[in-house]
């Protein structure tokens, strides 16, 4: 590759790089904010699976173009918990959107599993997965 050429991509390499860790620092101070006033928010008691539907819903969009296989585990067991619903959508929303930008195959997969959890501290588990690139630790 001639050298202007070169010097050309890396430059929008570099601005790539700083644009994504712009976002990541705007999302980490936007759970930052979030978990401050979570304490402020209305809790209420509710039933997972329909935030677990209105969340999907809101993402399946964005999964169909870009994901060839989007899978929803979500157990039958599922206590009602005494939460804020809003909180629980939009952080599973993030979680599926983060996942549908990291695939980057063309057997990309995004998994979402629900579960109860056996303690208190546990008493909901979601996971959401995917076989993107991954992240450093």
């Amino acid at each position: 590759m001639p050298y202007p050429e070169f010097r050309k991509d890396v430059f929008k390499v570099l601005d790539t790089i700083e644009h994504a860790s712009n976002r990541i620092t705007e999302t980490s101070s936007g759970l930052k904010d979030f978990v401050r006033t979570t304490s402020a928010r209305k809790k209420i008691w509710i039933e997972v699976k329909e935030v677990i539907k209105r969340a999907v819903a809101i993402c399946r969009g964005e999964l169909r173009k870009t994901v060839k296989s989007f899978e929803v585990n979500v157990a039958d067991n599922l206590s009602p918990i005494f939460i804020d619903p809003a909180a629980i959508e939009q952080i599973l929303v993030n979680l599926l959107i983060n996942a549908a930008q990291a695939v980057d195959r063309e057997d990309s997969r995004v998994m979402l599993n629900v579960e109860q959890g056996n303690t208190r501290q546990d008493r909901l588990i979601m996971e959401v997965s995917d076989n993107g690139c991954g992240m450093d630790e």
